[in-house]
Parts: C-alpha cells; sequence; structure tokens
C-alpha cells in the first residue's frame, strides 16, 4: 500500500522527521517498508506563468511564438502545441532545468526564433502519460510559483506491506496514527462536513440480508458540477498509483486512501428510481461494470440495486449504467458495511479485484464508514459545488465496541519488562483506546476499526510494539518445569516423525487448521464444528476436527496434476468439542494418506502397490521406532470412524486399552469423485503419549539363532488377527522371546464358508541357547490349545 510523507504530515507534525527516519520508525513497530520512491520528480525550475499573446512563427508553419509572463518577467518560448490560447495559465521549464525523462532545458534558437525554456506537458513532467498538449493549470493558479510549491509535489512515497490482520493501516490516516502514538504525537483529523439529520426527500434504503449488509448509508447531494478535479487531486491519486477521472469519483478515492473506507456514487438520474434496495443477485443476472465488462451473477453474490436491476456488485464494482459522468447532476453516495467473507467470494469468483474488495475483504469499520462519508461530503461540496439534501443510515444493530480487561502485572509478565501502569495507560489512550484503570486492572474500549483486538494478549503485543521491541529485555523467560515438560515432547516427536518419514519417501504437507463446512461424514454424533466468529472466507469457517479433509484436499489436488503414486503426511492439531462432556479439545494428530505404488515405477524395479499390509506394517513401525511402543494390539474390521472401509480397516490400542491409531482403506461413499483405492491412518499423539511407558528397561540383545515355524489355521471369519497375536505373545518368558508375522488370509472353495485360513510365521529365540525341536513343538502345542478355545483349528489341507 502507498502512503504518502506530505499526506502523512497532514495529519501528524513530522517537520523534524527525514523520510528516512519515518520509515526506519514504522519497521520498528511492524510496518516492513517495501519501496521508497519519488512519485514526480519535477524540477524547482518548473513554475506557473500565464500566456498573454501567441502569435505565428515567421519561419515554421506548425510553430508558434508565444509571449508568457510570471509574476515579474516576460518569456519568449517557441512551441508547437495545439491546445493553447492566450490567458492559458502554463508550466514553464526554464533553462537548468533537469527534466525526469534526463533532458536539460537550455536558452536556445529554434528556426532562427529565441526560445527562453519549454512548456510543459503532463508526460514531460512524469504526471501522466498525456502528451497530446501543453498542460494547462487553474485560472487562478498564483504566477511565478514552482510547481513543486503549488501542489506540494515534492513529496516520497512508501509502499508498506499490510499485513491481513490490520485493515484499520489501509490509509494515510491509519499509517499516522501508528506513528502519532509512537512518537507521542497529536493526531489530526481532516475536515468533515456534520449533516442534520432530515428525512425530508430521504432515499428509501432496504437491507435484504443484513448478515451480508449490517449498515448502509445513503447521502443524496444535489446539483453537483462534474467536472476535472483541482490538481491537488488529481496529483495526490497519481502518486498513489491511482488514475483521476472526474471530480465526484476521484473524491470517493481520496478518501478511500485517507481514511480507509471505500465509497461509491451513483447518478440518481440514470436509475429507475431514487431507492436503493441491498440485495442476493438473481441466479445468471448480468451486470455491465464500470470496466465495461458484462458479469454474469451468482444467486450468493450480493448487489445494490433500485427497484428495478443492479446498480453495483456490491463492495466489489459498480455498474457502468448509473456510473457519474460530466453531465451527472444528483448522486446518491454509498458508505456501507459489507460481510467479508461474501465479497471475497464474489471477487473470486468474478475475477475482478478492486481496492474497495481488497479493503472490504479485510474488513472495514463502523467508526470509518461513519468518517469516511462525512469527509467526502465536505469536499464533494468544496470541489463539485454541490447541495447536501439529507442521509439514510440504515443497519441492523447499534455498534457496541469490544471491552476487555489487561493486568498491566500480566503485560511485565509477558514481556519481562517493568512499564509503569501510567505508561501502558498513555500508549493504549494513543492508539484510540478508551481506558478506565480498576487497581491492577484497566477496563479497555476498544475502538471498531481494530478488528485484530480480541484478547489481552493482543493489547499487550500493542504495548510492545508502541513502547518498542529494544525495551523489551533480551533475557529469557523463567517458566515451570511442567509447562517444559508439556511441549518438549511433542517438538521432540515432531523431529522423529519427520526423520522417519523422510526415510519412508514420504512427503510432509502444510495445511490451516481451518476448514469449510463439509465435514460431516467425519462428525461423530458426540461431536459438534466449533465455529471460527471472523472467518478469512467461507472455505475456512470452521476449525478441522481432522486432518483426513485438507490431506484429501492435498491429494486430490496431486492427482489433478497427473501425479499417481502419492504419500503425504501431516503432523498438526485438531479441534473437538464434545456435547457429552461440554468440552473443547485441542490435540496433536499425526496423519498419513497413500495412493498407487509404494515405490516410483522404474523400469527395473518390480512395481507393488500401497495395500492394507503396507498400511498396517508402516503404521507399526512408525510406532516402533519413533514412539518405542512394541506392546499394543490390533483389532482389524472393528467398527472404526466412518470414512473408512469397515472390511479393510483396523484399530491400534495401547496396553491401557486407549485407541491410538486407525487405518485403512477411505469408503468409496466418503470420496464421492475422488479417484478410489487411497488408504489413509491416524495417530492420536495425545493418547500415544500418555500410553507410551516413560521407564526404559535395559535387556541384553540374543545372540542366539532364531527358530521359525510356519502355522496355517482355520478360524471364524469374523475373528481378528489381533486375538491370535495376543495369544502368541503369551508365550514369551524370561528365556524365551516369540512373535509371528501374517503373511496370509484365504478366504475360497477350499474351506467353510464361514470360515477363513490364516497363515503366519512363529520366530521362536532363547537368550542363552538354541532351542530344541522338542522345546519349539511345545510351545507350538501349547499355542494351539489355546486357540481352540476360540474355534481355532490347525488347517491340515
Amino acid at each position: 500500500m502507498k502512503v504518502s510523507y506530505n499526506w502523512i504530515k497532514e495529519f501528524i507534525q513530522i517537520d523534524n522527521y527525514t523520510p528516512e527516519q519515518i520509515a526506519g520508525i514504522l519497521q520498528s513497530i511492524g510496518f516492513e517498508i517495501e519501496e521508497i520512491s519519488v512519485p514526480f520528480n519535477i524540477p524547482d525550475l518548473v513554475i506557473s506563468t500565464k500566456i498573454e499573446e501567441i502569435s505565428k512563427h515567421p519561419n515554421a508553419d506548425k510553430l508558434v511564438l508565444c509571449r508568457v509572463i510570471d509574476d515579474q518577467k516576460v518569456y519568449s518560448i517557441v512551441c508547437g502545441a495545439k491546445n493553447i490560447k492566450a490567458g492559458d495559465v502554463v508550466p514553464l521549464a526554464l533553462p537548468g532545468s533537469v527534466m525526469p525523462n534526463g533532458l536539460e532545458i537550455k536558452l536556445s534558437s529554434i528556426r532562427g526564433e529565441n526560445s527562453d525554456g519549454m512548456l510543459c506537458s503532463s508526460k514531460e513532467l512524469n504526471i501522466n502519460q498525456d502528451h497530446a498538449g501543453i498542460m494547462i493549470l487553474p485560472p487562478d493558479t498564483p504566477l511565478g510559483k514552482s510547481l513543486n510549491s503549488l501542489y506540494d509535489l515534492k513529496d516520497v512515497v512508501f509502499d508498506i506491506a499490510v499485513s491481513p490482520n490490520r485493515p484499520d493501516c489501509l490509509s494515510v490516516m491509519g499509517i499516522a496514527r501508528e506513528l502519532s502514538a509512537k512518537l507521542a504525537i497529536n493526531l489530526r483529523t481532516p475536515e468533515l462536513y456534520v449533516p442534520r439529520k432530515t428525512m425530508d426527500d430521504h432515499i428509501p434504503v432496504e437491507i435484504q440480508n443484513d448478515e451480508l449488509c449490517s449498515r448502509y448509508i445513503a447521502s443524496y447531494i444535489s446539483n453537483v458540477s462534474v467536472k476535472e478535479s483541482p490538481n491537488r487531486i488529481k496529483f495526490r491519486l497519481i502518486s498513489h498509483g491511482l488514475r483521476p477521472i472526474n471530480n465526484i469519483v476521484d473524491i470517493t478515492n481520496y478518501v478511500l486512501l485517507e481514511i480507509g473506507h471505500p465509497l461509491h456514487a451513483f447518478d440518481i438520474e440514470k436509475m429507475s428510481d431514487s431507492k436503493i434496495v441491498v440485495r442476493k443477485a438473481n441466479q445468471d443476472e448480468k451486470v455491465t461494470a464500470l470496466n465495461g465488462i458484462e458479469y454474469k451473477l451468482k444467486s450468493d453474490m450480493l448487489v445494490i440495486a433500485d427497484s428495478k436491476s443492479a446498480q453495483a456488485i456490491a463492495g466489489v464494482i459498480g455498474a457502468e449504467k448509473s456510473g457519474v459522468t460530466e453531465i451527472t447532476k444528483n448522486i446518491i453516495l454509498e458508505s456501507a458495511l459489507f460481510n467479508s467473507s461474501s465479497i471475497r467470494s464474489t471477487r473470486n469468483a468474478l475475477n475482478v479485484s478492486t481496492d474497495a474488495s481488497y479493503r472490504f475483504e479485510r474488513g472495514c469499520s463502523w467508526d470509518n464508514s461513519e468518517m469516511a462519508y462525512k469527509r467526502a461530503i465536505y469536499l464533494i461540496l468544496e470541489v463539485a459545488q454541490g447541495n447536501f439534501v439529507s442521509s439514510h443510515d440504515v443497519y441492523s444493530k447499534e455498534n457496541k465496541n469490544k471491552k476487555m480487561f489487561l493486568r498491566t502485572s500480566q503485560v511485565n509478565k509477558v514481556l519481562g519488562t517493568s512499564y509503569e501502569k501510567k505508561d501502558i495507560v498513555d500508549i493504549l489512550q494513543r492508539l484510540q483506546m478508551r481506558i478506565e484503570p480498576q487497581d491492577d486492572n484497566l477496563s479497555v474500549e476498544v475502538p471498531s476499526f481494530r478488528i485484530d483486538v480480541n484478547e489481552e494478549i493482543d493489547l499487550i503485543e500493542d504495548v510492545a510494539r508502541i513502547k518498542g521491541y529494544d525495551t523489551v529485555p533480551a533475557t529469557l523467560r523463567i517458566s515451570s518445569l511442567q509447562e517444559n515438560l508439556e511441549i518438549e515432547p511433542v517438538i521432540e516427536v515432531q523431529r522423529k516423525v519427520q526423520m522417519f518419514m523422510s526415510g519412508q519417501g514420504i512427503y510432509e504437507a502444510l495445511n490451516y487448521s481451518f476448514y469449510k463446512n463439509d465435514l460431516s461424514a467425519i462428525i461423530s454424533e458426540d461431536n459438534m464444528l466449533i465455529e471460527i466468529d471472523n472467518p478469512l472466507s467461507k472455505d475456512t469457517q470452521y476449525l478441522r476436527p481432522s486432518l483426513l479433509p485438507s490431506l484429501l484436499s492435498n491429494l486430490n489436488h496431486n492427482l489433478n496434476n497427473q501425479i499417481t503414486d502419492i504419500k503425504l503426511y501431516e503432523f498438526g492439531k485438531t479441534y473437538n468439542f464434545r456435547k457429552t462432556s461440554n468440552k473443547v479439545s485441542e490435540e496433536y494428530s499425526l496423519a498419513l494418506i497413500l495412493k498407487g505404488n509404494i515405490e516410483s515405477t522404474q523400469w527395473n524395479v518390480k512395481v507393488k502397490p500401497i495395500d492394507f499390509y503396507y498400511v498396517s506394517g508402516l503404521v507399526q513401525e512408525l510406532l516402533a521406532k519413533v514412539f518405542n511402543l512394541t506392546d499394543f494390539r490390533e483389532i482389524t474390521n472393528e467398527n472404526t470412524e466412518s470414512y473408512y472401509d469397515k472390511t479393510v480397516s483396523a484399530v491400534i490400542h495401547a496396553k491401557n486399552g486407549e485407541a491410538i491409531a486407525s487405518f485403512g482403506l477411505l469408503d468409496s461413499n466418503y470420496l464421492k469423485d475422488i479417484e478410489q483405492n487411497i488408504y489413509y491412518a491416524e495417530i492420536n499423539l495425545e493418547q500415544l503419549l500418555k500410553a507410551k511407558s516413560q521407564n526404559k528397561e535395559f535387556v541384553q540383545f540374543s545372540t542366539m539363532p532364531t527358530s521359525k515355524r510356519d502355522l496355517s489355521v482355520l478360524a471364524p471369519e469374523e475373528l481378528n488377527y489381533s486375538l491370535i497375536a495376543e495369544e502368541i505373545s503369551k508365550l514369551n518368558s524370561n528365556d524365551i522371546s516369540v512373535s509371528s508375522r501374517l503373511f496370509d488370509i484365504y478366504k475360497g472353495d477350499k474351506i467353510h464358508k464361514d470360515m477363513k485360513s490364516l497363515s503366519f510365521t512363529l520366530y521362536f529365540n532363547h537368550k542363552s541357547k538354541t532351542m530344541t525341536d522338542d522345546e519349539i513343538n511345545n510351545k507350538v502345542t501349547h499355542l494351539l490349545d489355546r486357540l481352540g478355545k476360540h474355534g481355532i483349528t490347525l488347517r491340515t489341507t
């Protein structure tokens, strides 16, 4: 955002600070300066003069001789422009001037006639690209004055990066307010017109959807004289990258830059009536905008209409048919508050971005909506000689500023400082906050334009910014051991997870914690979505209850880009509100999403597709290597989350019985239009860290050889292999270790329809000797006896 140094000076007295110093101060309070530029660079020797006489050049048909005067001298100028006449006030570049394009002006003789300088066009002065003729100044312009002094053109423009949460600083006044707080300089307010509240000839205003438009101020101004703007307004707009159009439109843009609130002017005579209706567009309703482009609207878009048709796409761009032109006499001036998410959605859908939509998307305020229209009326009456008739202010509810408590002790505790209470109060008051001291606490009323201030820590940040981060001691804040214990395991786990996933060729995804309202498939009956009060858009309206939607979106993006072998994971927070406990939980989770082949396709490697057993092994290896957790149970076909295929999914329980992970094939009904055969796994890190034993016991590694036995058993179809694995684990003793690996599941004609065959390998290891066949056979017999109690028998055919 561009902000002029000279314009800032109209709000605060900073003559003692150079532009470079102001840039440094802005950076110190959190505003990055991307560029400092000189908008015009007009020489001081370009002065205002008046043409007294024009005569033909004796030796050139296309040239004329101009006799021009300033307040003291007479000049003879040779000129070829066709748009000048006697009596015009024009800029004259005197000898010694170096023009913005590098041309040096000298005394010269042109076709035998002396020329004492050069009359200048707007292009030659680097004001705009108009080189059709000489720039004509207003007839009442004082003569003999440099253009720089007449129009305050010796200026510097800061290009400031304003963060999305600070829309209050998208204006000259907003930046000046921050500087006034930092420098302890009083902030001046611009001249405003304060209208009488009259209902005579007022404009009817109907707001049909107060969620999308919470306030609409319509002001009726008659008998305006639409013409070119005064140079002081034109030059300000040009220096800030805007093109002057006419005085009414220019004033709305001028106030946009100055106050930060968008305005729009309608020509009443071009509307079917003077009624203003704020409504949703009709499906496929068409509007030809001021840029000449016809837009087809959707029914969720907001428009400003008269009784018959849309006259503007609300908060984005006006309609061409009601635009203000030189023949306009009566106008309606709009100042409104529109829903930021709605404006963002409309702007994205129509692919049209304007200075107005940029500000509405970030959030406009009650206070500025009022100040902006009063400022615009003041300028319109001054510049366009209109008559104010009335204003009609319609809103759904009165504005109520946020109020919160700030503990001065907490300020110093968080910052490690010892600021005086009066210093804290002074800073907040300079930021236009109302303060009521209450012992150690301060009751703070936050102005409506500070939409970023929502809790105590935001106020503490403001104190630190304005007081100066250099006043905050560079010492570590001493915290309790318990605080460190809560965060350090998560950081360490994240580091280990990253190393493990990197070794497996699985890429990390980083997503926002916000999501849109299409999460019904992953919400249990006991859970409610947590809605955000002030979302960036409809697509970021809720805190995510699971990592699945974001990862699925990442996967779909890759599929759309012809990437078919996809392995992604995310380490992040999920948010749930449990109805039964009436509590909000904020938990760390780890999730993986996988599709395609285990390894990328290569000519010399046999392709192996990702399947349930690969995912199962991956999750178990993750638990073992990252969390040192091997004592758990895997239960297949358990009643897992609704987005899993019930026949190809599993839940892993820790020894304490808590479910710590789930994985499996995503259900085709949940995937809808996305490609199938997608595997997903999610690990609840909170439960996992609770289940993980903190006591590590060293066991000497056995150097004895391992013996193997392959078994095939017949088991009821509904039985899970985890039950067999649990019985196998009971064969372990102090001297003998027994483990297993499932390598085949068979269902078919060779066995009973209600049964399945499970084939697995048993691994036997004694810590001090090689086991004999009799010892191994005894263990196998003991296992089969225990399995028999569950209806499991040895398969013999």
